[in-house]
């Protein structure tokens, strides 16, 4: 399933679950009011919103294990920040900050640009 980033009267910006944005366009025959309800129903919304950040905050289990000397097992686990990136189509006025996280193939957008 992809995601929708953000969207317009004209078009929409999705995310895919390579990290690739692409635009979909309105078709001519959809009013304003039925696209928005079909690009809210056929895409996913982003799973989280971090709007003061730098980038969206991510934990990932490596798979990696290991035990203690008193037989605990411990998990090795990478914490770290998916910088945002900038994504734009201005033929048709759309822009927006947001991040891919290829480990849990999740969009995560910072905030919606303002035209």
């Amino acid at each position: 399933m992809s995601t929708l980033l953000t969207f317009n009267d004209r078009a929409a910006l999705v995310g895919d679950f390579d990290g690739h944005v692409r635009t979909e366009t309105r078709p001519d025959e959809l009013s304003n009011e039925d696209w928005a309800k079909q690009v809210r129903s056929v895409y996913g919304e982003p799973k989280h919103w971090y709007p003061d950040e730098e980038g969206a905050p991510f934990t990932n289990h490596t798979g990696g294990y290991w035990f203690d000397d008193k037989g605990n097992m411990n998990v090795e686990v990478v914490h770290g920040t998916q910088p945002y990136e900038t994504f734009s189509d201005d033929a048709v006025g759309l822009s927006v900050r947001a991040a891919f996280l290829p480990n849990i193939h999740w969009w995560v957008v910072a905030d919606r640009a303002r035209r």
